[in-house]
């Protein structure tokens, strides 16, 4: 089962140079290694340390890809982490805790698992949907195969967790807000579409 992990950011305000040159920044401060860049579309880069005992942790190795486009407000960022292959099976069981300390300034994040088979992950959704019954869930159509919406509230953070299986694939992507700030349900809407047409 490959996991991986996906960051969505937008710099308002910013152009594409600019926050290219603040990622390269940021990887040198954090003395990422096998850095390579393609001035201002992308960049690659290994990420971590191999001393940290915990594969899910912030620090943990793990390979990095930004995506750099241009957005209506300024520069999007589309950051793709996936664990080495010494530390895939610590974050395949930790992958919740993974994607939180990875991803902890993203907006939105992705956690994706791809099975062997359609009937395998038809069998684990409904796995992961019945370890959420004890919470109100929505089914929401019009995305993915199967879909389902669970909402979150707990002053001044709001989550909306959307739950959803596709072909061989699983996966959650999560919107958080803080201090009321309101997500417009069409931009969720279309992220929903951009990453059901990720998937082939």
């Amino acid at each position: 089962m490959a996991i991986s992990f996906q960051y969505t950011h937008e710099f308002r305000g910013e152009q594409a140079d600019e926050v290219y040159d603040k990622v390269m920044g940021w990887l040198t401060k954090e003395e990422a290694r096998k850095v390579v860049g393609v001035r201002p579309t992308s960049i690659e880069a290994v990420h971590g340390s191999h001393k940290t005992m915990k594969g899910w942790n912030r620090n943990a190795k793990k390979k990095l890809g930004f995506l750099f486009s241009p957005s209506p407000n300024g520069t999007a960022v589309s950051v793709t982490a996936s664990p080495t292959m010494a530390n895939s099976s610590d974050v395949a069981q930790m992958a919740e805790d993974a994607r939180l300390n990875w991803g902890l300034l993203a907006e939105v994040s992705c956690q994706i698992m791809t099975y062997s088979s359609v009937a395998h992950a038809k069998a684990d959704f409904a796995t992961i949907f019945e370890n959420f019954t004890s919470y109100p869930m929505t089914e929401v159509g019009g995305h993915f195969e199967q879909c389902q919406l669970l909402t979150l509230s707990s002053s001044p953070v709001v989550v909306k967790e959307y739950l959803f299986q596709q072909k061989n694939v699983c996966g959650v992507i999560v919107f958080s807000t803080v201090w009321g700030y309101d997500l417009d349900q069409a931009w969720i809407d279309e992220m929903l579409d951009l990453q059901e047409s990720r998937i082939v």
